[in-house]
């Protein structure tokens, strides 16, 4: 009896084995893709565009690892379009970052140039999602943030941005938030930040504010400015952007989002859905930042796409003067179709000449980018993983999708390796049975 139990649970593992096998190894190519790291370092110098000295100054901080896209990219954006401030992105060093997704970008000023640039501190650091902050390539980074914190008027970190900061040990003993699938794990790192899973935003009146998952940021900014810069400054800003819910900046609580059953279409995606759809994602001049955060880190983070950034110029100035890197060269890349941002021929033009569909984003439609984005993708994937990327992103402004409900194609792909194990069980069943049978012939012989 117990050996016949021993057999099954046998049959039922060599069954199973192909299905996780292929699930770690999708899931590992997966993040692979999302998070890749620019391997070459192009020649070609940081040329941040002119200081003025009457304003002050925010910065945004790049890891020496991977750093989240729409933290930096959104805040970039957001303080750039005010006027009101010098904003630059700064790292310990002016060699190219990756942001997730596969966008690289030139820092404007290592920690040692801003210092020598700036005869005051910064009046606003901005600390993104940075991966492996534990790792020693990043101790410079908390460091230069321990230093910042002493002197600069404010700290303000996005999504799991507060992580950089704990490590800093900077949230010791203060209430903070982060994005919501990180909060558990945040809770057990470091027990002695008072973490909080229903605020949108965190002010802890100390000089640091921290925010939820993604977007959240985007309300703190809006607080921010309205805290220091007054009403008119946030409402001008929403208005400019799209973002007519404002109801969080008098507000900050909000319902948390928790874990459920159709949150499961982002792991399937992980695990196996792939081959990834590549994803030509040309970069001209003056390119809107917010456009390109949400486009990666909507396609990107949900798992379905591998973007390839391309270009007619070694680098590219966005629309409030990042330099940006393309990585690949349009003469000798393939990917299976192109996306360009407002009108440029020389997109459409390399399209023809390679004979695949381009598409011309309209960012003049009617919705701020995070929403046209994420209507956007489910039209080119589907609902199921639209729905749990504006989760994913923490986007609670309404929103109408179209398209397929579900991506079948990860249906499949669990098919075909599932059918892979009962093909090896019966393979194996009938190599067990030839062999009792010839050992039963031979006994009998």
């Amino acid at each position: 009896m117990l050996k016949r139990q021993l057999t099954h649970l046998g049959y039922l593992l060599v069954a199973c084995l192909p299905l996780l096998l292929a699930t770690s190894i999708g899931s590992y190519y997966s993040m692979q893709v999302a998070m890749s790291i620019r391997k070459d370092q192009p020649n070609i110098q940081s040329q941040p565009i002119v200081h003025d000295a009457q304003k002050p100054t925010a910065v945004i901080v790049l890891g020496n690892t991977v750093s989240e896209i729409t933290d930096v990219l959104a805040p970039y954006a957001l303080l750039a379009k005010t006027g009101l401030y010098n904003v630059y992105t700064v790292a310990e060093t002016t060699n190219v970052r990756s942001l997730s997704g596969g966008l690289d970008l030139l820092p404007d000023y290592s920690f040692n140039s801003l210092a020598t640039l700036l005869e005051q501190p910064p009046a606003l650091v901005i600390v993104p999602a940075i991966t492996d902050i534990q790792a020693s390539q990043n101790q410079p980074v908390l460091a230069w943030l321990r230093q910042q914190s002493q002197a600069a008027n404010m700290v303000m970190s996005w999504c799991t941005g507060a992580e950089v900061l704990a490590e800093s040990g900077l949230l010791d003993g203060l209430p903070a938030t982060a994005h919501w699938a990180d909060l558990s794990s945040l809770q057990k790192r470091y027990p002695k930040v008072k973490w909080q899973n229903n605020q949108r935003y965190v002010d802890t009146n100390q000089q640091i504010i921290t925010t939820a998952g993604l977007t959240s940021g985007i309300d703190a900014t809006l607080y921010f400015l309205q805290k220091f810069h007054g009403s008119d400054i946030s409402q001008q800003l929403a208005q400019m952007i799209n973002y007519s819910d404002q109801s969080y900046l008098e507000h900050a609580t909000m319902q948390p989002f928790s874990v459920t059953a159709s949150d499961s279409v982002y792991l399937l995606n992980a695990a196996f859905y792939w081959p990834k759809q590549t994803l030509g994602i040309w970069l001209n001049q003056g390119v809107d930042e917010l456009a390109l955060a949400a486009f990666f880190d909507v396609y990107t983070g949900s798992w379905v796409y591998d973007f390839r950034t391309l270009g007619a110029e070694p680098s590219i100035r966005s629309a409030h003067g990042l330099q940006l890197v393309p990585r690949y060269q349009a003469a000798t890349t393939k990917v299976d179709r192109l996306l360009g941002f407002g009108t440029n021929q020389q997109a459409q033009t390399w399209a023809e000449q390679q004979q695949m569909t381009y598409h011309e984003l309209d960012l003049a439609q009617q919705g701020n980018m995070f929403e046209q984005a994420l209507v956007r993708f489910a039209i080119d994937q589907d609902q199921a993983s639209a729905q749990f990327a504006a989760k994913r992103m923490e986007y609670r402004q309404p929103l109408t999708l179209h398209g397929a409900s579900w991506p079948w194609r990860t249906l499949i792909g669990i098919g075909v390796w599932l059918g892979v194990g009962i093909g090896a069980c019966y393979g194996l069943r009938r190599i067990s049975n030839k062999r009792k049978s010839a050992a039963t012939n031979e006994n009998l012989g």
